[in-house]
């Protein structure tokens, strides 16, 4: 949802000052640095690529696995093994490339809950967590933003589309049915790998859209979904995309930063309520609002993006999220 360079920026802040604490499961982590070695798994020849349908597809994700003692999967031993308690899919925000076919690749990767601090975290706290890239072929979708129908029209978020997976993700758009396969290729994958764990997906920002896709589009949806920083002042108010928040069933869990959006002034009246509200079909539904952190330094908070990614506060954040998820599997 926010630029490259304010991406970048904020990796940049965040590599200068994040130290890391010593997790609930006993164990300081060591500081992870871009390019670190990362387990990157390749799943490929389940579809045609859609700009290539001489050519099979392919997708990628990172793989921390803590009930090894080899969570990089570099071959040498990094961590203590746990016992894991689920496994966290993170579906990343932006245009959703990670770009994990290019060698070497950014393994530190901006922004939450991507950045390698966060998801090695998130591990910490007992769960695999699989970064998922977009597949080949959303990878080499690079155009400018394409929109058939102004903002007025109730169609313009579910007809437009840019680089990469925005407007392609849920049911109906072009492209979708593609996503759908990429993501059950990978659950699927991870069920296989660790049979019995409960299955989250956590999206940030426009990876919440892709999250939600994941509830309603696959045949064996995750157990539930954390929606972190959702563009909440976009689209609630597209009728086909309130349309799609009602039909999600599993356990929601919306994480906000309070002040994003000069404490929602800056968005439609009631917009963070309608959003909640719209998971009107959830078994259980929950808003969880954040305070402080570190807003970057001279900026208006209420375009500031270290709010959005939580900066400063991405434990405490990671924390929050991991034990209402557990409170949900006990």
């Amino acid at each position: 949802m926010r630029s490259r360079a304010a991406c970048s920026l904020v990796l940049a802040l965040l590599a200068a000052v994040s130290q890391f604490p010593v997790s609930a499961a006993g164990q300081g982590l060591p500081p992870p640095r871009p390019g670190r070695p990362a387990n990157v798994v390749m799943l490929d020849g389940y579809r045609a690529r859609f700009d290539a349908p001489d050519q099979k597809a392919s997708v990628r994700y990172i793989l921390i696995d803590p009930s090894t003692d080899d969570w990089d999967g570099n071959g040498v031993a990094d961590h203590s093994a746990l016992d894991p308690v689920g496994i966290i899919a993170v579906l990343p925000g932006g245009d959703g490339r990670l770009r994990l076919n290019d060698r070497p690749f950014e393994t530190g990767s901006c922004c939450f809950p991507a950045n390698a601090d966060v998801r090695y975290e998130l591990a910490n706290q007992g769960f695999v967590v699989a970064l998922i890239d977009a597949a080949s072929d959303f990878v080499a979708h690079d155009h400018p933003d394409v929109v058939f129908s102004p903002p007025t029209n109730p169609r313009y978020y579910f007809d437009s589309h840019r680089a990469g997976l925005p407007g392609h993700t849920l049911p109906g758009q072009q492209y979708a049915e593609q996503y759908r396969q990429d993501l059950a290729v990978v659950f699927n994958d991870l069920r296989d790998r660790f049979p019995g764990l409960p299955l989250w997906v956590l999206g940030h920002s426009n990876g919440t859209v892709n999250a939600i896709a994941a509830a309603i589009a696959l045949d064996n949806p995750p157990d539930g979904l954390v929606l972190a920083g959702p563009a909440v002042f976009i689209h609630p108010f597209d009728d086909i995309y309130l349309r799609d928040l009602k039909r999600v069933t599993e356990p929601v869990l919306v994480a906000l930063h309070e002040d994003e959006g000069c404490n929602r002034a800056e968005w439609p009246p009631g917009a963070v309520d309608k959003y909640v509200a719209a998971f009107s079909a959830s078994s259980n539904v929950q808003l969880m609002m954040f305070s402080g952190g570190e807003p970057l330094q001279g900026r208006d908070p209420c375009t500031d993006p270290g709010l959005h990614y939580f900066l400063g506060i991405e434990f405490e954040v990671v924390h929050a999220v991991t034990s209402w998820i557990k409170g949900r599997q006990n």
